[in-house]
């Protein structure tokens, strides 16, 4: 009996590792948009400066006069908005849509918490009640201020996450089903689309139907283009701004993100993540993410998904001559 009550909470322990391993893997959208954190970190702030001025927690051991709660919530703004803002401009690769997950989130958040902490305890040895000032630089005293912190902070943190993932999940997977029902069949003018690139006599040739998207790569654009059922890829020297004014005139060209622009005649289905959108295309292993700032641009169109207005036929070429038709 024994071995057998240890053996089903065995089993138990292991779904349960299952199941949050699969949580925390799963995507979550990484915001580092300088204003979003600007507002979020003011928010924190905000919040910090009027629960330590009201609940006063742990009062014997800490000063929550008007200045020194005003200083803690200060300290909580500037380490939200560096970590938060600042620090992803420099480490873009790492701070990615691509990669980031639920677990990276709750990390990064996290580390966030733990950094105010540290600093907390500075500030808050720096200005002892009770204590004589040796007597707060410890290590004992480091440790509670940062269990204070992160019992005010990371539980939050955990809960919000998870439930913000589940929700986004929800939005944007309805959303996409939607999306896919709307959709109408296609027609197509065949104009003809010159792109010249930046090096010299350097040009490429397509059809606009045989466009499906465009991926700007460091110094240069990845078009993939449908050549007889099979996605190929070619590569420019230009950038996707100078290819997205070439292409104003076909209005079902859209650009859905910073560095990618789509057919929308040849989209093939669209899904959902927390992360947001990501449009298929037949023959194309991965996805292309519509950016959430973009996100309301991209459903307004949905309706005409297909049945764009194309304006009036003519041959469209890009601003700035190897030749290759598509």
């Amino acid at each position: 009996m024994y071995f057998k009550a240890s053996s089903i909470d065995l089993l138990e322990a292991f779904f349960i590792f299952v199941t949050v391993s699969k949580a925390l893997r799963k995507p979550y959208p990484c915001n580092k948009e300088i204003f979003d954190n600007l507002v979020i970190s003011v928010l924190a702030a905000t919040f910090i400066f009027f629960f330590l001025l009201l609940f006063k927690p742990f009062d014997s051991l800490i000063n929550y006069s008007g200045y020194m709660s005003f200083g803690y919530g200060l300290i909580t703004f500037a380490v939200s908005f560096f970590i938060g803002a600042i620090l992803p401009q420099f480490f873009s690769n790492y701070f990615s849509d691509v990669n980031w997950t639920v677990l990276k989130e709750i990390g990064h958040l996290s580390f966030i918490v733990f950094t105010i902490g540290v600093v907390n305890f500075f500030y808050a040895a720096s200005n002892p009640i009770s204590l004589e000032k040796s007597e707060v630089y410890t290590f004992n005293n480091f440790i509670l201020s940062i269990s204070i912190t992160f019992v005010i902070g990371v539980m939050p943190i955990i809960i919000v996450v998870l439930y913000n993932q589940t929700r986004l999940l929800k939005k944007y997977k309805a959303e996409s089903e939607k999306i896919n029902k709307l959709q109408q069949s296609k027609s197509f003018l065949a104009q003809e689309i010159t792109f010249k690139g930046e090096g010299k006599n350097e040009e490429l040739k397509f059809t606009d139907h045989s466009i499906l998207f465009i991926k700007s790569e460091s110094n240069y654009c990845e078009i993939y283009v449908n050549a007889d059922n099979n996605c190929r890829k070619e590569l420019l020297r230009g950038s996707l701004n100078s290819i997205e004014d070439s292409l104003k005139e076909l209005s079902f060209f859209v650009r859905v993100h910073r560095s990618y622009i789509v057919n929308f005649n040849n989209i093939d289905k669209v899904s959902g993540t927390a992360q947001g959108y990501k449009v298929h295309f037949e023959n194309v292993e991965h996805s292309v993410p519509v950016s959430r700032k973009r996100s309301a641009q991209f459903k307004s169109l949905v309706p005409s998904l297909g049945n764009i207005a194309i304006r009036p036929k003519r041959r469209i070429s890009s601003q700035k001559s190897a030749i290759r038709t598509f």
